[in-house]
C-alpha cells in the first residue's frame, strides 16, 4: 500500500476521517475519539475542523505530545497492552474524570490503521460511560435478567441471544 502524497493510505485516510466527520455532525456527536499510534489519524480529522472535541487516545506520549498543539485536539494517554474494549473503558473513564465530556454524549469513535490488526480502518458509534458488558460478566447477567423481563420484544431477544452466548 502507497503511503505517498496522494497514495492508496492518503485516501482511505481521508475518506475516514471524513465519514468521521459527517457521522459526528449527523448525531450532533460532542466528540471524535481517535484511537492513534503515530498521531496521522487524529491530525486529519482536526484539519478537517470538526465542531466537536477531537479525543486523541494512544499509547504513546510523545504521540500525544505532539497532537496537544494541535486544535481542538485533547489528549488520552493509554494503557499498553489492553484489548480495543479496554481501551474504550478507560478512555470513558480518563474523559469523565476530567469532566472533557458527560456520561450518555456520543462520540465517534475512528480505529486507526495500525491501532487494530488487520483492520485498515474503523468508525463505530459509542456513548461516554456506557460501559461495555463484556467487561463486566457479573453485571451482564443482572443486566440481561432484567431485559428478559422488560415489555420491549428486542430487548427479550436480546438477552436471550446474549444468554446463549455467554454460556459458550
Amino acid at each position: 500500500e502507497s503511503s505517498t502524497p496522494g497514495g492508496k493510505s492518503q485516501v482511505n485516510l481521508r475518506a475516514i476521517t471524513q465519514a468521521a466527520l459527517y457521522a459526528a455532525r449527523e448525531l450532533d456527536a460532542k466528540g471524535i475519539m481517535v484511537f492513534t499510534l503515530s498521531g496521522k489519524t487524529a491530525q486529519y480529522v482536526s484539519k478537517l475542523n470538526p465542531p466537536c472535541a477531537v479525543l486523541a487516545v494512544s499509547r504513546s506520549v510523545k504521540t500525544l505530545a505532539r497532537l496537544n498543539l494541535l486544535r481542538g485536539v485533547k489528549p488520552v494517554l493509554a494503557e499498553k497492552d489492553l484489548s480495543m474494549d479496554e481501551m474504550i473503558h478507560k478512555a470513558d473513564h480518563k474523559i469523565l474524570r476530567d469532566k472533557i465530556l458527560k456520561k450518555g454524549d456520543a462520540v465517534v469513535v475512528v480505529y486507526g490503521r495500525r491501532a487494530l490488526p488487520g483492520i485498515l480502518y474503523m468508525i463505530a458509534i459509542h456513548r461516554v460511560g456506557e460501559y461495555l458488558l463484556r467487561l463486566e460478566p457479573l453485571r451482564m447477567k443482572r443486566e440481561m435478567r432484567r431485559w428478559s423481563r422488560d415489555e420491549d420484544l428486542w430487548k427479550r431477544r436480546t438477552s436471550i441471544l446474549a444468554q446463549i452466548t455467554f454460556k459458550k
